[in-house]
């Protein structure tokens, strides 16, 4: 029996918010600040619907996520050169890492869409984006990388271009390529050419795919593009050799619970993503878009408990399991499973004690 099996739901909440985690899936433009996202706007004369810290995300806070992909224009045209990288980059990773314990982010930026405003260079996003990781670092010890993402809006020889531009311009920072955007304006299989390219050059590669329709999209993701991991991937769930495929072959899939909410999936134990964790497939929870969805890492953990039943062993394993996907080198992920493990095993020491005194620190209740 589990040490922590006398824990109340209450407090099995409240160990499940405090337990370090990282995340793989969550989108540069969904993260400003709101007073950030005002003042770049103003600076740069570009119209928001609504210019209040409470109101300006407010369109996105509904249960669909169209007006959300509305935004995502305006905020990304917020974005112009180095300086603007490495604040909202900084921030981003600062506000996450406080509000959910992360210790590892990866995140996705759009380099084609911000060039389409402004013409930036991709050398200048990228090292933007860099100097705010390392300042995020030494202020919080949170660890940051990003993946380079085609917006499938965007017309195939776009996305190539964008694959070589990250070819011709490596950092170490910049891990691989995804993509993202509207499923229905652009199959995975119009990028097949991006997708051979970045795998040529040994990149690693993700893909939104089967988040809200199309649910060949997965397959194609998998077979025809390469994909390293599937961001999303529910309809997954329904196609039982597909779903047995991906389950031997260990392929990992970045979830976020609170925007498959928005695309009309269940709340509860009929969640596609609870499905997906009880067949055995390998699963992360991420927040995707929190400014724009409102949604984090922790809320999202304690939601999926619910819905699925987990107890704490349970939680913990799905905390500790995504660092085995992570697009980092083998010595960053043993050195995370030695701090997570550690990490747990104070936790559970204090979490031992029935009727023990649980106060989470500052901002992890978010």
């Amino acid at each position: 029996m589990s040490r922590l099996a006398h824990l109340t739901p209450e407090e099995s909440d409240e160990f499940t918010r405090r337990l370090s985690k990282v995340e793989l899936h969550c989108h540069l433009a969904g993260m400003l600040r709101p007073g950030t996202l005002i003042e770049l706007a103003a600076k740069y004369g570009i119209p928001l619907p609504d210019t209040t810290p409470e109101g300006v995300y407010d369109p996105c806070h509904q249960p669909h996520a169209v007006a959300s992909l509305n935004l995502l224009d305006a905020v990304i045209s917020c974005i112009k050169d180095r300086d603007d990288f490495a604040r909202v980059a900084h921030e981003a990773l600062v506000d996450s890492s406080r509000a959910s314990n992360l210790k590892y982010m990866e995140i996705f930026f759009n380099p084609a869409q911000h060039a389409a405003f402004w013409t930036t260079p991709y050398a200048d996003m990228a090292d933007g984006l860099i100097e705010g990781m390392r300042e995020a670092e030494r202020e919080t010890g949170v660890k940051g990388r990003f993946i380079a993402s085609i917006n499938r809006e965007q017309s195939p020889a776009v996305a190539t271009q964008l694959v070589r531009d990250v070819i011709d311009n490596p950092r170490d920072e910049i891990v691989g390529i995804g993509m993202d955007a509207n499923e229905a304006l652009g199959p995975p299989e119009a990028f097949q050419e991006a997708y051979e390219l970045a795998g040529r050059h040994r990149l690693r590669r993700t893909a939104h795919a089967g988040e809200w329709a199309f649910p060949r999209n997965v397959a194609t993701s998998i077979e025809t593009l390469g994909c390293d991991r599937i961001d999303h991937g529910y309809f997954i769930a329904a196609e039982p050799a597909l779903l047995q495929r991906a389950k031997d072959s260990g392929l990992h899939f970045t979830c976020c619970w609170s925007t498959s909410l928005y695309h009309g999936w269940p709340a509860g134990p009929q969640n596609p993503i609870v499905e997906m964790w009880r067949q055995g497939l390998s699963i992360s929870l991420n927040s995707d878009d929190p400014q724009l969805d409102g949604s984090s890492v922790n809320r999202d953990y304690v939601a999926f408990r619910h819905a699925a039943g987990a107890d704490t062993e349970q939680m913990k394993r799905l905390a500790l399991d995504p660092i085995d996907h992570l697009w980092a080198d083998e010595g960053e992920r043993r050195d995370l499973r030695r701090q997570f493990n550690t990490e747990i095993q104070a936790l559970e020491s204090e979490f031992a004690t029935p009727g023990a005194a649980l106060t989470a620190p500052q901002g992890a209740h978010r």
